[in-house]
């Protein structure tokens, strides 16, 4: 299998997995979906938890490198879409 091939394989799984521990959580299928497909796909879902559930302050995101303040940053902003997407209120 080539390389390309084995990182798909890797983000399928990867993407399977946030999804079954998200249902298993929220049991909401539309919004995980949503999640899965708009957070950073460096981030497993205990990682979007920590980052969704905690004070930027609490994440010490001030003293994080760019890379990691965007990512803090995209997954905030993936939630804030959904939830706005499913109407949650």
């Amino acid at each position: 299998m080539r390389n390309i091939e084995k990182m798909k394989v890797m983000l399928n799984e990867t993407t399977a997995r946030f999804r079954t521990n998200c249902l298993k959580s929220f049991g909401h299928s539309k919004f995980c979906e949503c999640i899965g497909s708009s957070r950073p796909v460096i981030i497993n879902f205990y990682n979007y938890i920590a980052i969704t559930t905690k004070s930027k302050e609490e994440l010490n995101y001030n003293s994080l490198n760019s890379d990691d303040k965007k990512i803090i940053d995209n997954a905030i902003s993936a939630r804030e879409k959904c939830v706005a997407k499913m109407n949650f209120k």
